[in-house]
């Protein structure tokens, strides 16, 4: 065992490199189809109908496209940590 630690001295020691994939994906709520669904509207109502729900889906779409830079910003940060 002593012979193992005198021959150890003269060699200098080399640095570990150390390669890591980091998979940083965001939340799956963030990444879900947008709905496109469509109805033909056959009166004053249906169309009335019809816009309130291309409203909701473009809002839904919106907010997942500002969750994803919200993530995006975070990731930016973590990244930082590390």
């Amino acid at each position: 065992m002593l012979s193992v630690a005198l021959t150890a001295c003269g060699e200098r020691p080399k640095p570990a490199i150390e390669y890591r994939y980091v998979s940083d994906l965001p939340d799956e709520k963030l990444v879900k189809d947008c709905d496109t669904s469509e109805r033909d509207p056959v009166n004053n109502g249906a169309l009335s109908d019809e816009l309130s729900l291309t409203r909701e889906q473009r809002d839904g779409c919106a907010s997942q496209v500002k969750g994803i830079k919200a993530w995006r910003a975070g990731a930016v940060g973590r990244a930082k940590l590390k």
